[in-house]
């Protein structure tokens, strides 16, 4: 399948540039091998999405990352999944110099898949001085002698 090889070429972006294996091996390492792995799935995801529809997925056009999204998150994909999308696409697209397709629409639609599956920004109030000590106060001191 031709998508496939490119797919391949994506997860890992030095598999046709001329340089010198020492130099492909550390670009490789760039990632882990379980995020390559995610991100040659997720590639492939799309391209598959995108020839039911008659689209390329290389490059996508404008606001067929928002659709693609929008089609994740209604087929019950986890929003932090479609975050991961999001970076392998872009991966991909950077890897093979094409413009990135995380335009305006793409990024409020992320946003509202976030937003609408429960995922935010959860902040957490900051450990306070007074709140430290009260902690190291807290810690069974024996002296320091063993």
């Amino acid at each position: 399948m031709k998508t496939q090889a490119l797919v391949s070429t994506a997860a890992l972006p030095v598999a046709s540039v001329t340089l010198p294996e020492a130099v492909k091996d550390f670009i490789r390492a760039e990632k882990s091998e379980n995020t390559r792995k995610a991100y040659r799935s997720d590639n492939e995801i799309l391209a598959l999405w995108c020839s039911l529809r008659g689209y390329r997925a290389y490059p996508l056009g404008s606001g067929q990352l928002a659709e693609f999204l929008a089609s994740q998150a209604a087929t019950g994909v986890k929003a932090m999944t479609c975050v991961r999308r999001v970076a392998a696409i872009r991966h991909a697209h950077r890897a093979l110099e094409l413009p990135d397709p995380f335009d305006q629409a793409a990024r409020s639609t992320l946003a509202g898949i976030r937003n609408k599956l429960g995922v935010s920004v959860d902040p957490h109030a900051p450990l306070l001085a007074a709140d430290l000590l009260k902690i190291i106060l807290a810690i069974p001191f024996d002296g320091g002698e063993k």
